[in-house]
């Protein structure tokens, strides 16, 4: 052992002597960064003596100095190439061990490089020197070898993967092997399957797997390979026959070579895939089914798998070869797979063998459709199939959704709906007999009722928009007689996971019966009878599970809403009876279980009709009554907590008359008495407890449920509520969550509730702005109330900063508080607002004498908003946009139309428009950050440039001359426009149509940023 090889095996020993170990990882480190480094272990590999991993670091030395492709001269490479053909065959010789198998590899990834840099041009006889002499190597020892340099040669120069990474040189490698070597290279392929080698044959199998993909395909199917094809695939037997995984693996990659389908189909009479498949119908499970020693580094899955591979590759050629050829012998060859298929499917318990063939499955279904009865008996094998591999196992937990039988499970179900599209009478028939022989069997299984019921919905799912009248009859049966498995009787006899499958088996019930609701409301006697397990021990009443009575409140508040007529028209009493008993009795329930029933007694009590009865509002006050209670309970204890569940139920049971019209006008008020207690209540419980801010943030959610229950009753509770919550509320969400209760007023009511809003609007803009004012907001304004010299410094300023990429306003959106996202969303909804009112008649709460001094303050906030700078870069748009809308609206109200004459003028708004607006119309596009990134030219950028034309547009006709000589002869020239230039965007403001003006003003903000840009620059 030389000194060389001494640091080598120090630099890769982290546990020698510690100055040592530093010495030599410097030594081979300058080694390998040295620019000869390369020549250096040249040297050393041609020399015999050194140890395996002495070899593999010098190896890899040369291998990087290769792929570098720098330091190499053409000379150099000769050398090089000489050393490596030289060393590769002195491998076979070397004694076998892990170290030596790192040299092999290493060595071949060396030579498949240089095949990849050099072949054919500079090195045309590669392969002639560097593999094929390995066959005749020392009795054959270099056979082995020859078949690892072909692996990463296919790895590294001639696989899919490597002809993605580099196409060209992987074409190149290709062309020359077909004309020089393949020939040699494949009879060798045939040549080592005729040996009694397993590992050779294995290696072999590999190589053809690997091949031929791009070889003559007749270099590689002979009779030698068809005939160890059907001796290792082709024989019954329940012992794994060696080679088995890598005989499919190689068959399923010939088959699927690219060609035309004639001669696919050729291919598989030529492999005799007919005698093969019913070969493999035949064959019986495989207890050991594993790969065998020879074939474990081969990436190969595990035999069955392969197989099954196999099998719907067969499958998959033959109906792509009946699709094009129109072939009745591919017909027959798809038809011969599917007993092959179905075998693997039934008889191995492999989720991935079984996903495998469901490809070829759901096919074969699609192409028995239009001729299901001359295919009925393969479909009933599938279906029979189907039914035996989705049956719960008993070790499963159907609440694991991680586990590989669920994946599987949702694929069969997927088959099954396409078999119910082609042949809806055999699924129907097939349900119905799981249910008969489950209704006589003295023990049935959860199990088994889950799967009766969850196929049961799959054919309703599919046949929904038609009456069949089978399934109708089948959902009848299921629903009025459910299985004895799922009763009280049979609960806690079993173990967790069989509990689990019956709790799973009852919400399959509550599903068919979900989707049974046309069946239900034609047959409204069976009711009550499909009720009762969502009240028993079946559903809400269940002993152990939480997640058992919480989804089933969820499911009859589903299974309500849908038959709120039927419950109203005849079992309105008992309905409300059997869930008022649970939501005030029962221990077993969540606070929001019991809500999700209050919910459910909304939508069944709010169900709109003619004229309200005495029994329904009887109902309701049964309903309110007792919650009221807990509000005034809640006031005598001074405890809160109570009440906050009583107004959260109250909100529940108001959102099913949200679409009940009729109430609103009802003469007896019955109803209105009824919510005006409630609100009476609620209101004196918040006056209580208005100081508790989980309190303010439940009334909130009360007032904005009841704004559409109550009719005009909420608005008299509105002036009190609203100003209570505007002061004990903190925090821009909670502030939004109170603007979106004024807009939702004055949505419902609109100038019906002018009085409310007019009181209320000065506290609601005040409390906004406490929370949104900025640095910005005084920025623009001192800009827009300015004189003309001052706005030309103050703007000019603000957007020479911009395109110098100091953002107005605003800091990079990844960097933005959550509390800064916040208020700018309480921001845009302020602005909704207001546009709201505008809209909806309300635009003289603006204007009233209690609210006048705060309008200054309103249009500010659209002034601020004309830019968005104030908001992150995706909201920008849609808020520049509702901005210059909003100017536009008021625009349009508040000063008088010159033709009509319909509109009052609001004072001094007129002279605002003429002498500010003109300057926001220029400046807000130029200085938003947006535009600067965007452009003027996307979708949103000329959706909000829209806007500021219909401004400037009603800006002229409503103003005149004077708007647009302000334009020409202030507002541009202060942006270093020239005269000309100004006047004639002014005299195109007044002449152009609206089209023809936003082409002229795009054009102009392209130029003005030009201008603006070559001043930063100076």
């Amino acid at each position: 052992m030389d000194d060389f090889e001494t640091a080598i095996l120090l630099s890769l020993n982290p546990l020698a002597d510690k100055d040592a170990y530093q010495q030599a990882t410097q030594f081979v480190a300058k080694v390998e960064s040295a620019h000869d480094g390369w020549r250096f272990c040249v040297e050393r590999l041609a020399q015999p003596g050194y140890r395996a991993e002495t070899r593999f670091w010098c190896l890899q030395v040369i291998l990087k100095a290769v792929q570098n492709d720098g330091p190499l001269q053409a000379k150099d490479k000769d050398l090089l190439r000489t050393v490596v053909v030289q060393f590769i065959a002195a491998l076979p010789g070397q004694s076998a061990s892990m170290e030596q198998n790192f040299v092999v590899n290493k060595s071949a990834q060396l030579f498949a490089e240089l095949v990849g840099q050099d072949y054919p041009e500079t090195w045309p006889r590669a392969f002639q020197e560097g593999v094929i002499p390995l066959l005749g190597s020392d009795g054959g020892k270099g056979i082995a070898l020859f078949f690892s340099l072909l692996q990463v040669v296919d790895d590294d120069l001639t696989s899919k993967r490597a002809a993605e990474l580099h196409a060209t040189r992987s074409v190149r490698v290709k062309d020359a092997m077909r004309g020089d070597c393949i020939e040699q290279i494949t009879s060798t392929f045939t040549a080592t399957l005729a040996s009694n080698d397993l590992r050779l044959m294995a290696l072999a199998l590999d190589a053809i797997r690997r091949y031929s993909e791009w070889v003559d395909i007749q270099l590689v199917v002979t009779e030698t390979l068809i005939g160890l094809v059907h001796q290792t695939l082709g024989q019954a037997d329940a012992t794994q026959k060696p080679l088995t995984a890598s005989v499919a693996a190689a068959l399923r990659a010939i088959l699927a070579k690219g060609m035309p389908p004639a001669h696919k189909l050729e291919l598989l009479k030529l492999v005799r895939v007919e005698d093969l498949l019913k070969s493999l119908a035949m064959l019986h499970k495989v207890e050991d089914d594993v790969l065998g020693p020879e074939e474990t580094d081969l990436f190969l899955a595990h035999p069955q798998l392969e197989i099954a591979r196999l099998v719907n590759q067969i499958a998959m050629v033959a109906i792509e070869c009946m699709s094009y050829l129109k072939s009745a012998h591919a017909a027959q060859i798809a038809e011969s797979a599917l007993p092959a298929a179905l075998r693997l499917v039934g008889e191995d318990d492999d989720p991935d063998v079984t996903a495998e063939t469901m490809e070829f499955i759901n096919h074969y279904i699609r192409l028995c459709a239009p001729n299901i009865e001359a295919n009925l008996g393969g479909v009933t094998a599938v279906v029979n199939i189907v039914i035996e591999r989705s049956i719960f196992p008993p070790e499963y937990n159907p609440f694991d959704e991680t586990s590989s039988f669920f994946a599987l499970r949702s694929k069969l179900m997927t088959l099954f709906k396409n078999i119910v599209r082609a042949a809806p009478g055999l699924c129907i028939s097939s349900v119905r007999q799981i249910l008969n022989e489950e209704y006589s069997n003295p023990e049935p299984s959860p199990a088994t009722a889950e799967l009766a019921y969850a196929l049961l919905n799959r054919c309703q799912l599919v046949l929904a928009s038609t009456e069949n009248a089978d399934v109708d009859e089948t959902v009848r049966l299921a629903l009025s007689t459910p299985l004895r498995c799922l009763e009280a009787a049979e609960l806690g006899r079993k173990d967790t996971n069989t509990e689990a499958q019956r709790t799973y088996a009852c919400f399959a019930l509550f599903t068919v019966a979900y989707h049974a609701h046309r069946i239900i409301t034609t047959n409204s006697d069976m009711l009550l009878q499909v009720l009762s397990p969502y009240f028993d021990e079946r559903g809400l009443r269940h002993p152990t599970s939480a997640i058992h009575r919480s989804k089933t409140a969820d499911f009859l508040l589903k299974f309500l809403e849908k038959l709120r007529a039927v419950v109203v028209q005849k079992y309105l009493n008992e309905v409300v009876y059997a869930v008022i008993t649970h939501v005030g009795s029962s221990t077993l329930l969540t606070a929001n279980d019991r809500l999700v029933l209050y919910e459910t007694l909304g939508l069944v009590l709010g169900f709109p009709v003619r004229k309200p009865t005495s029994e329904r509002s009887e109902n309701l006050r049964v309903v309110l009554q007792p919650l009221i209670r807990e509000l005034e309970s809640s006031k005598s204890t001074r405890d809160p907590s109570n009440g906050l569940f009583a107004v959260t139920a109250f909100s529940r049971v108001a959102k099913g008359f949200s679409s009940s019209k009729a109430d609103k006008s009802d003469e007896d008020g019955l109803l209105n008495q009824l919510w005006r207690d409630c609100l009476n209540a609620v209101t004196d419980y918040y006056l209580t407890f208005q100081d508790d801010a989980e309190v303010n943030r439940t009334v909130v959610v009360f007032a904005q449920t009841m704004v559409d229950t109550s009719g005009d009753l909420i608005l008299l509770y509105i002036k009190t509520l609203v100003p209570l919550l505007l002061k004990h509320t903190n925090g821009p969400l909670e502030i939004k969550k109170v603007l979106d209760l004024v807009n939702q007023v004055g949505a419902q009511f609109k100038e019906d509730a002018f009085l409310v809003i007019n009181e209320i609007f000065t506290p609601v803009v005040r409390k906004t702005f406490a929370y949104s004012v900025t640095v910005c907001a005084n920025k623009l304004h001192r800009s827009i109330s300015a004189t003309t010299t001052i706005v030309s410094t103050v703007v000019l300023e603000v957007v020479i900063d911009i395109h110098s990429n100091i953002l107005f306003c605003s800091k990079d959106a990844s960097n933005r508080s959550e509390e800064t996202r916040e208020t700018q969303e309480l921001r845009r909804t302020f602005l909704s607002v207001v546009h709201g009112f505008l809209t909806r008649n309300l635009q003289t709460v603006l204007t009233s004498p209690e609210n006048l001094a705060i309008l200054e303050v309103v249009i500010s906030a659209y002034l601020e908003g004309a830019s968005g700078n104030q908001f992150d870069l995706n909201s920008a748009p849609s808020v520049i946009k509702l901005s210059f809308q909003t100017l536009t609206k008021m625009v349009s109200l508040w000063t008088k139309d010159p033709n009509t004459g319909q509109q009052t003028d609001v004072t001094g708004f007129r002279e605002f428009v003429v002498e500010k607006l003109s300057g926001v119309c220029i400046s807000a596009p130029l200085e938003s950050q947006y535009f600067f990134q965007h452009g003027f030219n996307t979708v949103q950028a000329e959706k909000a440039l829209a806007e500021i034309v219909v401004l400037q547009k009603l800006c002229v006709e409503r103003c005149g001359a004077a708007f647009s000589l302000k334009l020409a002869k202030d507002v541009l020239p202060m942006f270093g426009l020239s005269v000309e230039l100004s006047e004639e965007y002014g005299q195109r403001v007044m002449s152009d149509d609206m089209k023809t003006l936003g082409r002229d003003f795009v054009g102009l903000l392209q130029e003005l940023r030009k201008i603006i840009q070559g001043r930063r620059l100076h």
